[in-house]
């Protein structure tokens, strides 16, 4: 761990999102926090990580439903744990984040989520110590990094001059006053957050076309976004490829599972 990382808190994204979710139809759960990942219910590993990092004071875990993993005895455990603190969420990500970081929660926060199942130490280490020089930050892996290590995974691709980014779950909200303005504006336009295009036309119609004609990078879109809302946001690149790889798809279960089996077989 770096010796200047400051201590910090974490948000767990761990809820259901509106409509069907297809992962815990297809495995019979109540929700995709508890689908079973190489015998463990989803939500295990990250908060298994995250509850081991020596960095990380409370962890507040966003559900709909408060008491929806004490059935389950691997995770009923982990929740016990006094830095666990379960927390009911609304309807939409950004709003619920915003009321708990307006009444409860302080920042600086690194936020995550349930199904960023392959989250590390490393990784966790890595983006906190970029990001607590700034207000805000997002973690983006480059094209060229999952890819050379992982041909088979499809992502998201944000393009942009000087390559193709894909986001990995995880954001640094380093100042409450700066972060709640974008949060608002990010609950206008979350039902498209796997739309790239639409997400970058939601900042004017010159941004829209940069993008398009491939006339600025990421990391400077990024800093132009933070300008607009008068905060110092940044874009951490990652280097471990894994850090994009979350689960969303029964395809990305199969990838995740056969990672965990390979990372397993190296410690034995």
């Amino acid at each position: 761990m770096h010796d200047n990382l400051i201590q910090f808190d974490v948000i767990l994204l761990a809820g259901n999102r509106p409509g069907i979710e297809i992962l815990s139809q297809n495995a019979g759960t109540s929700c995709k926090a508890l689908v079973p990942i190489a015998g463990k219910p989803m939500l295990y590993y990250p908060l298994k990580t995250l509850l081991s990092h020596p960095g990380i004071n409370k962890i507040w875990v966003l559900h709909q439903d408060i008491y929806a993993f004490d059935d389950d005895p691997i995770l009923s455990q982990m929740i016990d744990n006094p830095r666990v603190i379960m927390h009911q969420s609304g309807a939409g990500i950004s709003g619920s984040v915003s009321t708990l970081i307006s009444k409860h929660a302080h920042c600086p926060i690194l936020l995550t989520t349930g199904d960023n199942v392959l989250l590390s130490h490393d990784m966790i280490t890595h983006f906190c110590a970029a990001a607590q020089h700034h207000d805000i930050a997002v973690a983006m892996v480059e094209s060229i990094i999952l890819l050379a290590e992982y041909p088979e995974s499809k992502r998201t691709w944000l393009k942009f001059k000087g390559g193709k980014w894909s986001g990995a779950n995880m954001f640094w909200l380093g100042d409450r006053d700066k972060a709640l303005p974008l949060l608002e504006f990010w609950q206008s336009i979350e039902q498209d957050r796997k739309k790239g295009r639409k997400i970058i036309g939601a900042f004017g119609i010159g941004f829209l076309l940069a993008s398009i004609l491939r006339l600025i990078t990421l990391p400077e879109a990024i800093k132009r976004v933070g300008q607009k809302f008068g905060a110092d946001i940044a874009l951490i690149a990652m280097p471990q490829a894994q850090a994009c790889i979350d689960v969303d798809k029964p395809e990305d279960i199969i990838l995740t599972e056969s990672i965990i089996r390979a990372d397993l077989a190296k410690k034995q």
